[in-house]
Formats: C-alpha cells, sequence, structure tokens
C-alpha cells in the first residue's frame, strides 16, 4: 500500500509540472505574437481611417460642385487633426464642421504629433484623390486612391 500511494504521490507531482510547464509555454507563445497581432490589428484601424478620409472628402466635393477641400495639394502632407494651428498640414477641418461629413478627424493609433492625424493626403494632377498612411507596420503599405 506504500507504494501505491507514492506512485500517486510520483504522478500527482509529475502533472502538476507539466501543467505548469505548459501554462508557461502557452504565456511565451502569447507574448510572442502578441506584437504582430497589435501591428496587423492597428493595420487595419489603419486602412479604415484612409477609407473613412477619402469618403468624406468625396461627400464633401458631391455637396460642393464636385471641388475638393482647397488644402489639398498635389504635395502628400500629413492632414491636421485640430482647428487652430495646422502650419505644413492639411486643413480639413470643414469636413468636421457640424458633424457633416465626419465627427472628428480619425488618428493613427500610434503616431500622431500635437496637430498631425498621421495620415496623409494629396491629389493627383487628373484630381484624384490619394489618402495614405505613411507610419504603417510591418512593411505594409496603405494608400488608397480614387
Amino acid at each position: 500500500m506504500g507504494s501505491s500511494s507514492q506512485e500517486k504521490s510520483r504522478l500527482h507531482s509529475f502533472l502538476i509540472t507539466f501543467f505548469f510547464l505548459f501554462v508557461c509555454a502557452v504565456v511565451i507563445v502569447f507574448i510572442l505574437k502578441s506584437p504582430s497581432q497589435s501591428a496587423t490589428t492597428r493595420n487595419e484601424k489603419r486602412d479604415t481611417d484612409v477609407t473613412t478620409i477619402l469618403n468624406a472628402v468625396y461627400r464633401y466635393a458631391i455637396d460642393h460642385d464636385h471641388v475638393f477641400p482647397p488644402a489639398i495639394t498635389e504635395v502628400p502632407t500629413e492632414v491636421c487633426a485640430t482647428v487652430g494651428s495646422c502650419s505644413n498640414l492639411v486643413d480639413l477641418s470643414l469636413l468636421t464642421k457640424d458633424g457633416t461629413y465626419l465627427l472628428i478627424l480619425p488618428k493613427d493609433p500610434l503616431f500622431t504629433t500635437s496637430n498631425s492625424t498621421g495620415y496623409s493626403i494629396s491629389k493627383t494632377p487628373n484630381n484624384h484623390i490619394i489618402v495614405s498612411a505613411p507610419h504603417a507596420e510591418s512593411n505594409v503599405a496603405i494608400s488608397i486612391t480614387r
């Protein structure tokens, strides 16, 4: 009867050790996978934000005789996040005025300066609008032209 008790004790110890190692392995895998999953999630948000900005610009143009907001030039420039000092940035605050086209301008999930959304906008000589997320992660290019 003594050896049976010892065998149960060893089995119990083995199972506890195995379970502990399994939990540690799962935690390590989760930690190693998290940054790439987070980058993917942030890039998905960037893709959505770029589309949102582009759609708002086109809705504005439809309501204004097919004229785009005047601040958009042929030089890709980051979009200003606030009303006020938008020096060296594209001021699209007219899109958020009265919430007609946007309630707020979307901001990059990681990269923003005090006044930049982290997204850039420009127009081509053929009057196509390009909105991009220059700070996309994992060597992903996020840009939409319409």
